[in-house]
């Protein structure tokens, strides 16, 4: 008796295994949603490249777009007010925000960058060269057909970024 009991656990054990090894674990909130939706295909992707544990992220919708920016400057300010809750609260792209960092930043990288091309920059910001590199820009303007050398130069025209 003992061992038809013993052959009778053995073979429902094959069905158990089986169906622990079908198990899957999925703790990701969003695999609960409809994959089909591009909604959601795009948060996992946020999540999946951009997305931190510590951050929020809220969304607004009015009227208007003026009464979207102010909602979002006064919310912001609020949050910011409360350091208890809140690390850093950023409501709008960081040059516009603060447009004195930027400089440091670019200073930053072109001092990063190789040798050569930080003497290039130094000479064409020599004011013997100075003349030059503007008008260089200038006929670059008048015949590119390019949008994008169009746009970088008319706000760029020393060629720093």
């Amino acid at each position: 008796m003992k061992k038809s009991r013993a052959w009778f656990l053995l073979l429902l054990l094959v069905p158990i295994g089986l169906g622990i090894m079908r198990l899957h674990f999925d703790v990701d909130v969003l695999n609960l949603l409809p994959p089909q939706l591009p909604a959601v295909h795009g948060l996992k992707l946020y999540q999946q490249h951009f997305a931190n544990s510590r951050e929020l992220i809220l969304t607004l919708e009015t009227q208007s777009a003026e009464q979207t920016e102010g909602a979002a400057r006064a919310i912001a300010q609020r949050l910011r007010s409360e350091t208890g809750f809140v690390n850093s609260v950023m409501w709008e792209p960081p040059w516009l925000e603060h447009p004195d960092q930027m400089a440091e930043l670019l200073g930053y990288l072109w001092l990063n960058q190789s040798p050569e091309n930080l003497v290039d920059l130094s000479n064409r910001l020599s004011t013997a060269n100075l003349d030059k590199t503007l008008q260089a820009t200038r006929e670059q303007l008048s015949t590119s057909l390019s949008p994008e050398d169009m746009i970088r130069s008319g706000y760029d025209p020393y060629g720093l970024t």
